[in-house]
């Protein structure tokens, strides 16, 4: 694992500054921010091509000692334009944003990969790559559907956030990660829910996500076939959390990840003592 990324969804309610500072004080070191509506011209939280606004969250990132793993932005559809994605790219650059998050809703799997090569290309340049992530009720439903288009854009810094919800109610499999090329995994997104699906997926996944080990997801195969140097982000919304104050949301999210992520560390270090042990 790099290093543990605070999702922005588990704060949807807060400002990118706010939820540095609480990722911050909930004990992690990078998160991420949502810069834009999912459409253009949708309410947005003011950062895009805003100088001023942008030197202050730098100051509050330093000051909060947190770094911006990854940007959300626009949702890749039908009508998508994009040169709408060059001043958010540019931005995402000036807040040193390694990664921007993006999804699909164009049934059109040929336009939407040519809209995928051609914002990878303003990216590029800006030493920015692209996440793409499959999701159920998206157009690209599946791991199979992600690394398809990704393939047909000929371009080199767009890969996959592999979340873990996503997986399952896609009906995919962890193992099906180690037929995927390593370095096209960017993240991995920690949850749990229960095995059985509910009628209403867009809520479950928006709002109705368990911390890690809480649920029936099997995750402890999904980081066995992880690569070993990928991004672990947590995701965990949850609508019946939604009273409670930002930080407070935060550090139980990173408490319970953490501690979730020891015990499979130690579980896995004990399995293997005792194949050392039978081998002897």
């Amino acid at each position: 694992m790099s290093h543990l990324v605070l999702n922005y969804l588990n704060i949807p309610d807060a400002t990118p500054a706010q939820n540095v500072i609480a990722a911050g004080k909930g004990g992690f070191s990078h998160t991420g921010i949502r810069l834009t509506g999912h459409r253009p011209g949708e309410t947005d939280p003011g950062l895009v091509g805003n100088n001023k606004e942008i030197s202050t969250l730098r100051k509050i990132m330093a000051d909060s000692g947190v770094a911006v793993a990854t940007a959300s932005t626009y949702r890749f559809m039908p009508d998508t334009r994009p040169g709408d994605y060059a001043q958010v790219l540019e931005t995402a650059a000036a807040l040193a944003v390694p990664a921007m998050a993006v999804n699909c809703f164009t049934p059109d799997e040929a336009l939407a990969a040519d809209n995928l090569a051609a914002v990878a290309a303003l990216a590029a340049p800006l030493g920015i790559k692209l996440s793409l992530e499959f999701i159920p009720v998206s157009t690209v439903k599946t791991i199979a559907d992600a690394v398809r288009i990704i393939g047909k854009t000929g371009q080199h810094n767009i890969g996959i956030n592999v979340d873990a919800l996503h997986l399952q109610r896609s009906g995919g499999r962890a193992e099906d990660l180690c037929g995927v090329n390593p370095s096209l995994i960017h993240a991995i997104h920690l949850c749990d829910a229960p095995l059985a699906p509910p009628a209403d997926l867009f809520t479950e996944m928006r709002a109705g996500r368990l911390y890690p080990g809480a649920g029936e997801l099997p995750l402890h195969a999904l980081l066995d076939s992880a690569p070993t140097e990928v991004e672990f982000e947590v995701e965990v919304p949850n609508a019946a959390l939604a009273h409670l104050p930002p930080e407070v949301r935060v550090a139980q999210a990173y408490k319970a990840t953490i501690a979730f992520l020891d015990d499979y560390r130690q579980r896995r270090a004990r399995q293997r003592r005792d194949r050392a042990s039978e081998e002897a």
